[in-house]
């Protein structure tokens, strides 16, 4: 017997980093539900944002996958996929704010970023055990992703949020 969750719950999924994944740097993973994806920074995956969801369990074969639904999606950035920036998702049974695939007139490219050396993740992590502070993927102060987020009620600098897992 499967059980059932209600409400199924949701995951929160903030301040991340998904670099040179081979499939999905970030994936809803078949989830009954949608998920929460607050600034996150995704670059050289395959796909860097899949959204798929579970439509419903089936004992025979796991289960049916659909478009992902009931995400919530904010101030999200991604670069240079090496398939496709966002996959699997009903657009219209989400909310979308501020991301970089959803907010008009803006690109992103290398210019964006001070470094975009993915090498400089293997420099050893800081005495807490966060990631090493270097200058990849941090955004360059002529780029037009600072201060284009919404408002979550995370701390940030300037008049808005910046895109992404990297406050300027």
């Amino acid at each position: 017997m499967i059980e059932r969750y209600t409400p199924i719950p949701k995951n929160t999924i903030r301040f991340c980093l998904a670099v040179k994944n081979k499939q999905s740097g970030f994936y809803a993973n078949h989830h009954l539900e949608g998920n929460y994806w607050y600034n996150n920074t995704a670059y050289l995956n395959k796909r860097n944002y899949n959204m798929l969801n579970c439509v419903a369990l089936n004992p025979t074969d796991f289960g049916t996958d659909g478009l992902g639904w009931n995400h919530e999606m904010a101030n999200n950035l991604g670069f240079a996929a090496t398939t496709a920036e966002l996959t699997d998702i009903d657009k219209s049974r989400c909310v979308l704010k501020n991301n970089y695939f959803d907010l008009s007139g803006i690109s992103v490219s290398a210019d964006d970023f001070l470094s975009v050396d993915e090498k400089l993740l293997m420099a050893p992590r800081q005495a807490d055990g966060s990631l090493p502070n270097t200058d990849f993927l941090k955004l360059a102060t002529s780029s037009k992703l600072i201060n284009a987020g919404t408002n979550l009620g995370f701390p940030f600098k300037g008049s808005a949020p910046d895109l992404g897992c990297f406050e300027k």
